[in-house]
């Protein structure tokens, strides 16, 4: 199979660690982690509960749990009156080997439902009709009900050919038809939430140098043009991020 690559923009938020000077992925070996955090927002906007995946490290829960803590959000309203709740926060995380120590940078990829299944979408049957370097971005908008049930509204595209971007939105389709959720909660009871994610999908066109590498090596490379990996490398990164439409809770700038 051709080299292939997802991308769901974020925006660099937060690092951890001490920071370093001349470090590249040729010499720092990058960990991606992409999870979501159950958070409580009480009636004043506070965070007072983030629960991580219990799947993460203590060390990185540990961090997850400080910086998400720190978070303020515009309250959920109910009934005209300010009111706690629960949401899901979805977070990035790039961790870079330096001097057997671990330097991490978290992104904020946006809140909403809580969403399990796939990590990301299936490659489309029709792949080995798309050229290396082909590439298509696209606007995915859909609907989680306050019984949890995912719904897709529309598949819109930004940019590439019209035939490749059927292709990948068959697989965004298929993405969410193969996700379960946990909807958002306000004043206790769940809430109906619309989201809109955009999507960059490519077909990698090896150089020769890239082509030389093993498989391992091309994996590092690519995971060091992210922007989470970006900033845990000391490099500015900076892109869209995931959006709740009608999310009962807003991330303060501040937070």
């Amino acid at each position: 199979m051709m080299p292939y690559r997802i991308s769901v923009a974020v925006a660099a938020l937060a690092m951890l660690g001490p920071a370093g000077a001349g470090e590249t992925a040729g010499e720092s070996t990058l960990v991606l982690i992409t999870t979501q955090a159950r958070v409580e927002v009480n009636a004043e906007g506070k965070v007072t509960a983030v629960q991580p995946d219990a799947k993460l490290t203590p060390a990185v829960a540990q961090a997850i749990q400080a910086t998400v803590g720190a978070w303020r959000f515009v309250p959920p309203v109910h009934d005209g009156q300010s009111v706690g709740g629960v949401t899901y926060v979805q977070i990035g995380a790039c961790a870079v080997d330096v001097d057997g120590g671990l330097r991490m940078a978290f992104d904020y990829q946006g809140n909403g439902p809580r969403r399990q299944g796939p990590p990301t979408p299936r490659p489309p049957s029709s792949m080995r009709q798309i050229r290396p370097g082909e590439t298509a971005r696209m606007k995915l908008t859909y609907r989680v009900g306050a019984d949890g049930v995912g719904e897709v509204e529309s598949v819109d595209r930004i940019s590439g050919k019209a035939d490749i971007s059927k292709a990948f939105g068959s697989s965004l389709r298929d993405w969410i038809g193969a996700s379960t959720f946990e909807p958002e909660l306000v004043a206790g009871k769940p809430v109906a939430t619309r989201m809109s994610l955009p999507f960059e999908f490519t077909v990698l066109k090896l150089d020769r140098a890239r082509a030389r590498m093993g498989p391992k090596a091309v994996e590092q490379a690519l995971a060091a043009e992210r922007p989470t990996c970006q900033t845990a490398l000391g490099n500015a990164g900076k892109q869209d991020r995931a959006v709740a439409l009608d999310s009962p809770f807003t991330l303060l700038p501040s937070g």
